[in-house]
C-alpha cells in the first residue's frame, strides 16, 4: 500500500476506507481517518515510513468504527495528536455508545458489539467546529518543532485547512478541505456502492441532502471520498447521490402506503428486503438497515408525506 499523491502535499492511502495524507513541514503528516483496526493502522505506518513521514495529527471525520478503529494503534505507537468534530467526539471517546444507540438506547446483545460497530476507545485532544484550521510545524502539540533553520527561513509549510460541515451520514460528520481538494468522508458514495447496496445508511436524510447540495455548490477541483476513487466530476457524483437518496425515500414510502392500515418500521424493512432479495448478514447489518429505514421514515414525516399512529400496541406509518 503506497500513498497516491494528488498534489505536492496532499494524497491518500487507498483501501476499504481511504485515508488522507497531508504533509506538514518537512517530515510530518496529517492523517484523515484511520481505518477499521490495528492491522490497517500498521499498514498506514509502513506507508508513511516509506515516504519518510511520521504521523503528527489524526483528524477523524466522524465516529463510525471503520473510520477510527485504527486510531488506537497510532496513538499507542507514535502518540498521534487526535482531532475530531465536536459532535462526534463523545462516540470516539466511548465507542460503546454506537451499538447502544443502534439498539434504541438499551443494552445491546453481544452480536452488536463487533469491531465493525465498536472500535477501541480513543482520546480526542481537540474538538473542532466548522471553519478554518491552521496546522503549523511549530505547533508543540505536533511533537518536535521544525528545525531552527527552517523556522528562521520562514519556510515552515504551514497547512491552511477548512473543516467542512457534511452532516447527514453521521450527525456531526465534517470533511476537510485543503486548497481545492475536499476529503468528503461519507457524504458521497460512488455509483458502484449505490448499485450494490440497497440500504445506504444516513442518520439524517435531510442533512445528507443539504451536504450534497453544499458540495456541488462549492465545486472543489477534486473530491476524495472515504469509499471509492477520487472524482473530478463532483457535480455528477453529487447528482448520483441525491438521486439514490430520493429513490430510497420513494421506496420506503411505497411500502408504507400499500395498505390503509399502514406499516411498522419492521414491515417496511422486511418489505424492501423481499423486493430486493436482500439477505441480512447478521445483527449489525440488520440494525444498520433498520436505522436507514427509520431515517427515511422520519424524513417523509417531516415532509408531511407520512404520519404516525399507534394501534394495537404497534407504531404504524401511514400516508399523511
Amino acid at each position: 500500500m503506497t500513498i497516491r499523491w494528488m498534489s505536492k502535499t496532499v494524497g491518500y492511502l487507498p483501501g476499504p476506507v481511504n485515508i488522507g495524507v497531508v504533509r506538514i513541514g518537512r517530515d510530518r503528516a496529517l492523517l484523515i481517518d484511520a481505518g477499521l483496526d490495528a492491522d490497517r493502522g500498521k499498514k498506514v505506518l509502513r506507508a508513511l515510513e516509506a515516504e519518510r513521514l511520521r504521523p503528527a495529527v489524526l483528524y477523524l471525520t466522524h465516529s463510525h468504527a471503520d473510520h477510527f478503529g485504527g486510531g488506537a494503534l497510532l496513538a499507542k505507537r507514535v502518540g498521534v495528536f487526535v482531532a475530531a468534530p465536536a459532535e462526534e467526539a463523545a462516540f470516539i471517546r466511548k465507542p460503546s455508545l454506537e451499538p447502544f444507540a443502534l439498539y434504541g438506547l438499551a443494552e445491546p446483545p453481544p452480536g452488536l458489539r463487533t469491531k465493525f460497530l465498536q472500535a477501541p476507545p480513543l482520546q480526542v485532544d481537540l474538538e473542532l467546529a466548522p471553519g478554518p484550521w491552521t496546522l503549523s510545524p511549530d505547533d508543540p502539540r505536533l511533537g518536535n518543532p521544525a528545525p531552527a533553520e527552517v523556522r528562521e527561513g520562514g519556510t515552515t509549510d504551514t497547512v491552511e485547512a477548512e473543516i467542512v460541515d457534511l452532516g447527514g451520514h453521521a450527525p456531526g460528520q465534517c470533511g476537510l478541505r485543503i486548497g481545492d481538494i475536499l476529503f468528503a468522508a461519507d457524504a458521497l458514495f460512488p455509483p458502484a456502492i449505490w448499485a450494490k447496496h440497497g440500504f445506504i445508511y444516513h442518520a439524517s436524510v435531510g442533512g445528507a441532502l443539504a451536504s450534497i447540495q453544499a458540495i456541488a455548490a462549492a465545486a472543489p477541483r477534486l473530491l476524495i471520498p472515504s469509499h471509492g476513487e477520487p472524482s473530478d466530476n463532483v457535480v455528477s457524483l453529487a447528482a448520483t447521490n441525491r438521486e439514490g437518496i430520493e429513490n430510497l425515500s420513494r421506496a420506503v414510502a411505497q411500502v408504507a402506503e400499500r395498505t390503509d392500515e399502514g406499516a411498522s418500521t419492521e414491515d417496511v424493512l422486511a418489505g424492501l428486503a423481499r423486493e430486493w432479495d436482500y439477505q441480512f448478514r447478521g445483527l449489525p447489518d440488520y440494525y444498520l438497515a433498520r436505522a436507514c429505514v427509520q431515517a427515511h421514515l422520519s424524513h417523509l414525516a417531516e415532509q408531511r408525506k407520512l404520519a404516525t399512529v399507534i394501534e394495537g400496541g404497534r407504531l404504524l406509518w401511514r400516508r399523511a
